[in-house]
């Protein structure tokens, strides 16, 4: 097992804890003065590539990939290079916090959503870069993303805009904006409507 944890400004650590013994048995620790923390709230993304055996974890300002072998970090994906790929220079975006991944094993793609500026970047694996691609969720404070079993779709829950967002996968789009408000009030107005 592999428990992420630190705070704002200091180094992300991943305790690597052997599931029979139930014992810490490593700590992997991340430290680059200027990249420190991991993401605000309660968010611990992780995504896993099983063919691999690379784990890879989200924090602020990057995502660690983890050989799950030889529990060392054997990449680290800076998240300021999201806004190099679409023609930015990092202080034009806000790029912080990956708190969402999907792995894509189709593409050997990893999808990143930022919670600041709600937008999802596309990092290549096999070329180690991202995708001059940045997809706007449409909705405000991504919370998690996950995709359907196919990997045709992924949907982003964005909190506080109280909306899930469908991304087709084939055109790196917005494919529909599902608004569980329109849902959760329509059901009680229309009862009260017929009453009347």
């Amino acid at each position: 097992m592999y428990a992420v944890g630190g705070l704002t400004n200091s180094p992300v650590t991943i305790q690597v804890i052997d599931a029979n013994s139930l014992t810490v048995t490593k700590t992997i620790s991340f430290d680059e003065p200027d990249l420190l923390g991991i993401a605000d709230g309660t968010y611990y993304p992780y995504a896993y590539d099983p063919a691999s055996h690379i784990l890879f974890v989200g924090a602020t300002y990057v995502v660690l990939a983890i050989n799950t072998e030889t529990d060392t970090i054997v990449s680290v994906i800076k998240l300021g290079d999201a806004a190099w790929a679409i023609g930015l220079e990092p202080w034009e975006l806000t790029y912080i916090n990956a708190i969402g991944l999907v792995y894509n094993p189709h593409e050997n793609y990893l999808y990143i959503a930022h919670l600041d500026r709600s937008f999802v970047s596309i990092y290549d694996l096999n070329e180690g870069e991202f995708l001059p691609k940045a997809i706007s969720l449409k909705g405000f404070f991504p919370v998690s993303i996950f995709a359907n079993s196919n990997f045709s779709k992924i949907y982003s829950l964005n909190a506080v805009s109280d909306n899930i967002s469908v991304i087709d996968v084939s055109t790196k789009t917005i494919e529909k904006i599902i608004d569980l408000d329109a849902y959760i009030y329509q059901a009680p107005i229309k009862c009260i409507c017929q009453a009347y």
